[in-house]
Formats: structure tokens, C-alpha cells, sequence
């Protein structure tokens, strides 16, 4: 996802059509927070295992983390659109 990302933010500035640079900076942004979360491991540092409540920590915190990122996003397309 980040490398097709990146293939349409430079094709869409390269070529001028704005819906690709939209739709590439939407994807590069998607792309980095699944890798993101992705890195992120659930084993414990100790003994390599991972409990249920681990797993729920976990995943309450990359949701969290992963809405900001698209309210994030949503902000910047906001703004770019208004700079028009």
C-alpha cells in the first residue's frame, strides 16, 4: 500500500490531476499506520507469550491510534482543499 502510495502521489504531481494526489496521500497514510500497528507486537518482553487481555490492550490502542491517524488525514485533505 505505501508503494502504491507513493506511485500515485507522483504520478498525480507529476501529471497535475489532483484526484491522484488525493487518493495517494489517502493510501500512503492507510499504508503507514497498518505498518505501523503491524510493528507493533502483542508478546510479552518475558516468556514470548501474550494473554487475552494483552491482545485487547493492544488492539483498544491501535484503534485509537489508527482513528487519529485518519482524523489526521482528514485535516490535511480538509485543509488542502480549502487552500484552493
Amino acid at each position: 500500500m505505501v508503494i502504491f502510495g507513493l506511485i500515485l502521489l507522483l504520478i498525480g504531481f507529476v501529471t497535475g490531476i489532483t484526484i491522484l494526489w488525493t487518493i495517494g496521500m489517502i493510501v500512503l497514510i492507510v499504508g503507514l499506520v497498518l505498518w505501523l500497528l503491524g510493528r507493533w507486537g502483542t508478546q510479552s518482553e518475558v516468556d514470548g507469550t501474550t494473554t487475552d487481555l494483552q491482545r485487547r490492550r493492544v488492539l483498544r490502542r491501535n484503534r485509537q491510534i489508527a482513528w487519529g491517524f485518519v482524523f489526521a488525514a482528514g485535516e490535511l485533505i480538509s485543509l488542502r482543499a480549502s487552500r484552493r
